[in-house]
This record gives C-alpha cells, sequence and structure tokens, in this order.
C-alpha cells in the first residue's frame, strides 16, 4: 500500500469539512461557544487582572473594539508596564457553564467525526454509481469505511452516557 501525500488544498478541504461538521454537532446539542476575555497587567513575574469579559464567540467580533480600547486605556494610564489579552474558549450549554468541558468537547468532537466519516461513505457510494462491478455487500473499502462510522457511532453513545451519568448525579446530590 502506497501512501499518498495530500496537497494543501485536500488539507483546507478536509479541515472545512471538520469545522462544518463540528458546527452541526454543536447546533444539534444546543451547545455554545463561549470566550472568557481576561485583560492583565504583567508586574514583574506576577499577573494583575484589570477587565474580564465573558461573552459568545459570536459576539467577539462586534466586541473588539471594546477590548482593544480598554487594552489601549490601560496601556496609556501606565505605559511602561505591559498589558496583555488572554482569550479563553468554552463550550456552554444553552448558555450555562455546566463544568462538563471535556465532556462536551468528547461529543462534539464524536459528532463531528460521525458526520465526516458519513459524508465520505456517501461520496464513495455516489462515486461508485456507475460502475457494474460495485457491490456494496463486498466492496472491502466500503466496509472499512462503515466499520469505522460504528465506532463513531459507539463514541457517541459512550460520550452521551457520561453525560447522563454526570446529570444524574448532580441530580441526586441536590
Amino acid at each position: 500500500m502506497s501512501q499518498q501525500l495530500k496537497s494543501s488544498s485536500d488539507i483546507g478541504t478536509d479541515y472545512l469539512q471538520f469545522a462544518k461538521a463540528q458546527a452541526k454537532a454543536e447546533r444539534e446539542l444546543e451547545v455554545e461557544r463561549w470566550v472568557r476575555i481576561s485583560i492583565e497587567r504583567n508586574i514583574g513575574s506576577e499577573r494583575v487582572p484589570l477587565h474580564t469579559y465573558e461573552l459568545p464567540v459570536a459576539m467577539l467580533e462586534r466586541w473588539s473594539w471594546v477590548i482593544n480600547w480598554r487594552v489601549a486605556r490601560y496601556t496609556c494610564e501606565q505605559p511602561k508596564a505591559p498589558v496583555s489579552t488572554c482569550y479563553c474558549y468554552e463550550y456552554r450549554y444553552k448558555g450555562r457553564r455546566v463544568g462538563w468541558q471535556e465532556d462536551i468537547n468528547r461529543l462534539v468532537a464524536a459528532k463531528a467525526k460521525h458526520t465526516k466519516r458519513l459524508r465520505a461513505v456517501e461520496e464513495y457510494i455516489a462515486s461508485q454509481q456507475g460502475n457494474l462491478f460495485f457491490d456494496p455487500a463486498t466492496d472491502e473499502q466500503l466496509q472499512k469505511a462503515q466499520a469505522k462510522l460504528m465506532l463513531a457511532e459507539q463514541d457517541i453513545a459512550a460520550a452521551h452516557e457520561r453525560m447522563k451519568i454526570k446529570f444524574n448525579n448532580i441530580i441526586q446530590n441536590q
């Protein structure tokens, strides 16, 4: 088996497909991406927080001028002490911080991987429609892809199960 090198356009296409699949998974799960922006002054080896914003990533572009203005203001107040901004991204369920960042990341990634693999299987079947020798039941490449698709479905089920267990533990502790 010879391994083919991907061109930069193929890599870009793969990334775009994955990004679209991830966005679709986020919409289906009603998960929002949020950003916490911390403006800090560096004094020696210490960082002193000056201001903090928490907002949805969708609003980040519209609010960038406010963040830049605030950084410029703090820089003008004390020009010798450098001011830095720190962006921390997280997922929130319906705008609420649930503390399940790792679990939500896994679930979104699993759903994105499943969508990407499903598209690849559908594209392969569509490309083989004119082939008289194509048999979906015996095609090795299709069977391997379908096996990977089943693994992705199992990953989604496992991620859902982890979240259900944590949710039930929270309800029982209240």
